[in-house]
C-alpha cells in the first residue's frame, strides 16, 4: 500500500466474490474458469487495485440461486477457507442470504462467516 496519511493497520479493507450473473463488464475473472480460480483471480484483481497483499474482509456476494446452496456456492466458500487458512483473508462473510441459506452454510462451513 502507498504510503499517506492512514496507516494501513487503521484500514479495515473489505472486498467480494460475485458469481457471474451478479457481474457487470468489469469482470474480474476468467468465466470459464472453475469457480475456485475464479475466487482466486477475483480476489487477486482486488489485492492488485487496493495495493496490498492482505484483505480483513472476503465476502461471498450472494448465493448462485435464490434457493439453497448449490455446488458453486460451495466450491467458492471453500475457495474462499482455503484463502483464509493462508492468512491473506482474516474473516469471511456472505450477503444476500436467506436465513435457511446462512443455517446452511453455518451448519457445513469449516470456517463460519463473520459478517452477514
Amino acid at each position: 500500500m502507498k504510503r499517506g496519511l492512514v496507516a494501513r493497520d487503521d484500514l479495515f479493507l473489505q472486498t467480494k466474490f460475485t458469481h457471474r450473473r451478479g457481474q457487470d463488464h468489469r469482470l474480474p475473472y476468467d468465466p470459464d474458469a472453475p469457480i475456485a480460480d475464479q475466487v482466486a483471480q477475483s480476489l487477486g484483481r482486488s489485492f492488485e487495485h487496493l495495493g496490498t497483499d492482505v484483505i480483513d474482509s472476503y465476502v461471498l456476494h450472494g448465493p448462485s440461486s435464490r434457493a439453497g446452496l448449490g455446488p458453486d456456492d460451495w466450491a467458492a466458500w471453500r475457495a474462499m477457507e482455503a484463502i483464509h487458512a493462508s492468512g491473506r483473508v482474516r474473516f469471511l462473510g456472505i450477503s444476500n442470504v436467506t436465513l435457511e441459506q446462512l443455517r446452511s452454510l453455518c451448519a457445513d462451513a469449516r470456517v463460519r462467516p463473520r459478517f452477514v
